[in-house]
């Protein structure tokens, strides 16, 4: 059909934002979210295909940023977010999107970001994006002016019997101002390589394709992002792993 809707619920350990630690104690996170895909025009040739997907991404945090933060309020992150895609030919699609990052519980500010990623399909699933921040208002790392943030990452899967098996990887860079820190603008920002399982439920059809899913990653953190990567102890590292687990549907 020309509809299609995916939602899920997952729970991280702890949730990192390109690099940036969210949270200084966490405890129970929730990430619940949903994105309406919009098929405009479907056919044979990949030029043919034209679609949006309109989408929306939260974050419930039960510890310092959250409930038992100077907030102490759930909902720490919420955002919003519109891609227009399309095919542009030898398996490579093309998607322009606008997010707003925005804070319900005021302890992060609004961040608006215009995006444009450019991805192949194939088992190793390549792709490049770059996201420009539109306002000195609003920055991942507070700092003094908007950002270009560069990402290139690939998330090659195979499966095994009913099992899906996945190694998203990713490495995040400044192209101008996006990692800013005390020595300035720092190019590298975070290495992130992981695993990921997932399994499909025995859900009736008419009630759409339902999964669990669970796996963890090893981040590595460049300057600007090691010294905000301080724990409830006052420990600082240029490095973290986080564990995930989750379930999500597709109609």
């Amino acid at each position: 059909g020309a509809l299609t809707f995916t939602g899920g619920l997952d729970v991280p350990s702890i949730y990192y934002f390109r690099g940036f630690r969210q949270e200084r104690d966490p405890k129970l996170t929730l990430w619940p979210f949903m994105d309406l895909g919009i098929t405009f025009r479907s056919g044979n040739r990949p030029s043919e295909r034209l679609g949006v997907n309109l989408g929306i991404w939260n974050s419930l945090n039960t510890g310092s940023s959250g409930l038992e933060g100077p907030a102490q309020a759930l909902h720490y992150e919420e955002d919003f977010y519109a891609t227009f895609t399309m095919g542009i030919g030898a398996g490579l699609g093309l998607g322009a999107t606008y997010t707003a990052y925005t804070s319900p519980n005021n302890m992060a500010t609004t961040i608006k970001e215009a995006s444009v990623k450019v991805s192949r399909a194939g088992w190793l699933g390549p792709y490049g994006l770059a996201a420009f921040e539109l306002s000195d208002n609003g920055q991942a790392d507070s700092g003094s002016s908007k950002g270009t943030y560069v990402e290139f990452g690939a998330s090659p899967a195979w499966s095994w019997k009913r099992l899906t098996f996945s190694g998203p990887m990713r490495v995040g860079l400044s192209a101008q101002d996006y990692y800013e820190g005390r020595d300035g603008d720092e190019t590298f920002g975070f290495f992130d390589v992981g695993a990921l399982v997932t399994f499909p439920l025995g859900v009736p059809d008419r009630f759409g394709s339902w999964n669990v899913h669970g796996g963890a990653s090893y981040l590595l953190l460049g300057d600007t992002t090691e010294a905000r990567n301080i724990d409830q102890d006052g420990n600082i590292s240029d490095r973290a792993v986080v564990t995930i687990f989750g379930v999500g549907v597709s109609y």
